[in-house]
């Protein structure tokens, strides 16, 4: 299983917090768990989607919004992608004159790295659990 797959399937997870009762929670975690192909070929069609939009707009506005929406899909499902997609909206807004979109799109890159280093720093913790060195 790839690190967008379980970041995907992890997302999918957290809907089950707002569950009212214990089983049904384990039912919805159970039906998310079959599903998990179909929602990620639904997740790879919506992507695939956006991007021939992104293909076939005209100015650098259009641009922008499109890849604002690109990364929305990608930003619980692969995080290297949402950080270009915010990445090239920084240079879309700078070159247009757009300090607020500059801005903007700053603050989701800075949220989709914090996320990338949380994952990062569970897995040295978990790799350190698994394997831990000697006491200093």
């Amino acid at each position: 299983m790839t690190l967008r797959h379980i970041i995907f399937t992890m997302t999918m997870l957290c809907s089950l917090a707002t569950a009212a009762m214990p089983a049904t929670a384990f039912m919805r975690l159970d039906s998310l768990i079959a599903c998990q192909d179909a929602n990620i070929a639904r997740k790879e069609n919506e992507i695939a989607t956006i991007r021939k939009k992104l293909d076939a707009a005209a100015s650098l506005e259009q641009k922008y919004e499109i890849n604002a929406e690109l990364y929305r899909a990608y930003v619980d499902f692969q995080n290297d992608s949402a950080q270009q997609c915010m990445r090239r909206n920084i240079d879309i807004a700078t070159l247009l004159g757009l300090d607020d979109k500059a801005k903007e799109s700053t603050l989701n890159l800075m949220h989709v790295l914090s996320k990338a280093s949380s994952h990062q720093q569970g897995n040295l913790r978990a790799r350190h659990q698994a394997h831990p060195g000697p006491e200093p």
